[in-house]
């Protein structure tokens, strides 16, 4: 039987070695969804909202500027972040 998560939250969800053969994700929200391993023949993502969660981009973002030493650099990517975050969630 061919599993349907269309249209459904998965944020964060894994998926980690999973057989997902022809599975249907269309028009689901996936980011930071874990695929790895997983069978992913015929899967469809038609519409699929994928990426980075938020807070990862962000620790990401503090990790690699703070090693740097661009305190400046670092506020203004996180006002970056914060409008692009706000963008998003008002389309």
């Amino acid at each position: 039987m061919l599993q349907d998560f269309s249209g459904q939250n998965l944020k964060g969800r894994s998926f980690r070695g999973t057989n997902l053969t022809g599975a249907n994700f269309s028009y689901a929200d996936l980011p930071g969804v874990d695929f790895t391993n997983a069978k992913l023949r015929g899967t469809k993502f038609t519409g699929a909202k994928t990426g980075l969660q938020c807070h990862w981009v962000i620790g990401r973002v503090f990790m690699t500027l703070s090693v740097q030493g661009g305190i400046m650099l670092m506020l203004l990517s996180l006002v970056a972040i914060i409008l692009i975050e706000i963008r998003s969630q008002n389309l």
